[in-house]
């Protein structure tokens, strides 16, 4: 019987004297292996204070808003943010899925990808619809955003902080 600090020990060929030669070498890769680093790291807050890394990996706008999404307090932010009634009718449901979350079906969330209500907050208040292109031409490593909800659209507004 080994343990796990046991298994971390062993060398490349006393893995492949236990488990075969294929499994052997697998087994030794999977156990050095080092986590991939992020392409992307950014910070966002839902109410100013607080802040919530997301790491991208493939610095897509859909994996953005699948981290959003998993963000707690994200739906809520969704829910409360919108005052133009919109809620009400349940038009908000039905332009973001929110529906699915609850029903227990998550499968038509990310779907559609036409469907995209992340949006950055550009020169004179414009909204930038985030694509895959402004991810990597206009986001940089490391920046602070504030997520608003404006019309059913989710605004990531930028945050200059002075470091002092």
């Amino acid at each position: 019987h080994f343990s796990g600090a046991d298994i971390m020990r062993m060398s490349k060929e006393d893995l492949i004297q236990i488990c075969g030669l294929a499994d052997g070498i697998r087994m030794f890769n999977i156990l050095r292996a080092k986590a991939i680093a992020p392409r992307l790291t950014l910070y966002v807050s839902l109410d100013g204070n607080s802040y919530n890394a997301i790491y991208l990996l493939s610095n897509t706008s859909k994996e953005l808003m699948q981290k959003l999404c998993k963000m707690p307090g994200f739906y809520e932010m969704i829910a409360n943010g919108n005052t133009n009634g919109a809620l009400e009718n349940g038009s908000i449901y039905s332009s973001w899925s929110i529906h699915s979350k609850y029903s227990g079906s998550g499968s038509n969330i990310f779907n559609d990808s036409t469907k995209n209500f992340i949006f950055l907050a550009g020169p004179s208040g414009v909204h930038v619809n985030v694509t895959d292109e402004v991810l990597n031409n206009e986001v940089r490593d490391g920046s602070l955003y504030a997520l608003e909800v404006q019309n059913a659209k989710v605004v990531m507004k930028l945050i200059n902080k002075n470091d002092n």
